[in-house]
């Protein structure tokens, strides 16, 4: 759907960016809990529904097979929280807060709204919750400005292709090589890695805060271009691999609100640290029948997460009557 800048628009603090099904409930669920008032734009992965206009087709999904290098593709929604965060900076270009984050998660504004309350949101910022350092690449890594041929053969397990050598210097060379294909782009063990993975990866699910100071720095012809040539990978290795590589000053800081309120609520003796640890990531309780009153039971304290990634439909009234504080 078409969004017209308005007057309302320019005094608004953070807009939400959200990707996912053409189909589904989540957006109707959203928009009377959590999401109601706000500002947003969805991404479908399909050109149907209301949001039809906001589809990307880049990158279709292939057959999968070891034969098959296209199979890297993964998913063609894997592109989608890229185009979700250029749209919503197409859409609100002076919104000070781009909340870029899955359709199947439900976010608390005072707890975005709080973190940024500090921050000069002039300045190139992403926030969100950290995966690591040099994720799975083994630390620092340099890209390949020529094509990587065939040494490219070897796919690292995430979708990404690199080179494999002694020299731990080279790993990163080969990341998702790439033709020239149609209006967009290919993948190809004989083509060129334009990007190199980021050193800081923030995990997509939960969402990731972007500042218009960062989104002012990337010119929307790179970006667009960045999108359409990374074809590996999940969305959030995407989306952190563009903005690395188009904007090397970024702060990257990490989101500790959802440990912060997990950790309080099941700091108890029947809840050990991997069950804090699955509902920091994505939301448990709706199979938890122990832990599920504690975690609601938590917001009667006036306390906040950052948001619930996969909390179930069912629990969404419940958790935002609780939780209107955090509203």
């Amino acid at each position: 759907m078409a969004h017209t800048t308005t007057a309302s628009d320019r005094l608004a603090h953070i807009v939400y960016a959200l990707y996912g099904p053409s189909h589904g409930r989540h957006l109707e669920v959203w928009n009377r809990t959590w999401l109601s008032g706000k500002k947003f734009v969805y991404v479908p992965d399909a050109p149907k529904g209301p949001f039809a206009a906001n589809f990307r087709g880049v990158h279709a999904r292939e057959k999968r097979g070891a034969s098959n290098p296209a199979s890297r593709y993964r998913f063609i929604s894997d592109a989608n929280m890229l185009w979700a965060a250029h749209i919503a900076n197409m859409s609100f270009p002076t919104a000070r807060w781009i909340m870029v984050v899955d359709a199947d998660t439900f976010c608390f504004d005072r707890t975005l709204r709080a973190r940024t309350r500090s921050l000069e949101w002039r300045r190139p910022i992403a926030i969100g919750m950290m995966g690591g350092f040099g994720k799975a690449y083994g630390g620092v890594v340099r890209r390949s400005d020529a094509s990587c041929e065939s040494v490219c053969t070897k796919e690292n397990g995430d979708g990404n292709y690199e080179l494999r050598l002694q020299s731990p210097a080279m790993r990163g060379c080969c990341m998702c090589p790439v033709l020239p294909a149609a209006d967009s782009f290919a993948l190809s063990p004989n083509g060129t890695a334009y990007y190199r993975p980021p050193h800081f990866d923030p995990y997509g699910g939960t969402g990731i805060l972007l500042s218009r100071g960062l989104l002012d720095a990337i010119p929307s012809a790179d970006w667009a271009l960045c999108t359409r040539r990374l074809v590996c990978g999940s969305a959030d290795f995407r989306l952190n691999t563009c903005i690395s590589n188009l904007h090397n000053g970024t702060r990257y800081l990490h989101a500790h609100e959802n440990f912060d309120f997990m950790s309080a609520a099941l700091r108890d003796a029947i809840s050990p640290v991997e069950n804090i640890r699955y509902n920091v990531f994505w939301s448990t309780i709706h199979k938890d029948p122990v832990r599920r009153p504690m975690v609601l039971d938590h917001f009667r304290n006036g306390s906040c997460p950052w948001s619930m990634h996969k909390l179930q439909l069912n629990l969404a009234p419940q958790v935002y009557d609780l939780a209107r504080h955090c509203m």
